[in-house]
């Protein structure tokens, strides 16, 4: 069965397995991954580990000790992020962006490559 997406983006686990993100047409957040590298995939499953978010827009990136992080602006226009525990791992859950204010509200999320080839997250 085919999943429908109204946005896609992918990062790689430090063990290198692609995982995919999507925003479904139900707006719900889903991933996908690899059981192992160059493998199978495990299937369609909300990213959790609690209630599906719904949005509007995602950007991934991965930390430099190798777990990836996914940023995502909410129906709300607040900008949210989720990401591993550990490389390779379960997810916290969803978490504001800026806990400062908890209302950081954006349109578009990005995030950032540093040329040398080592990764890390930021947002606009």
């Amino acid at each position: 069965m085919a999943s429908l997406a109204k946005a896609v983006e992918s990062g790689s686990n430090k063990d290198g397995r692609i995982e995919i993100f999507y925003i479904g047409l139900d707006v719900v957040l889903y991933h996908n991954w690899q059981l192992a590298p160059n493998g199978y995939w495990i299937g369609e499953n909300p990213l959790g580990p609690s209630k599906p978010a719904k949005v509007k827009q995602i950007a991934v990136g991965q930390n430099e000790d190798g777990r990836i992080e996914v940023f995502y602006i909410g129906l709300d226009d607040v900008v949210y992020h989720n990401w591993q525990l550990a490389p390779n791992g379960n997810w916290i859950g969803e978490f504001f962006w800026d806990r400062r204010s908890k209302q950081r509200r954006s349109r578009s999320p990005w995030v950032k490559t540093r040329t040398d080839a080592s990764k890390f997250s930021t947002l606009a």
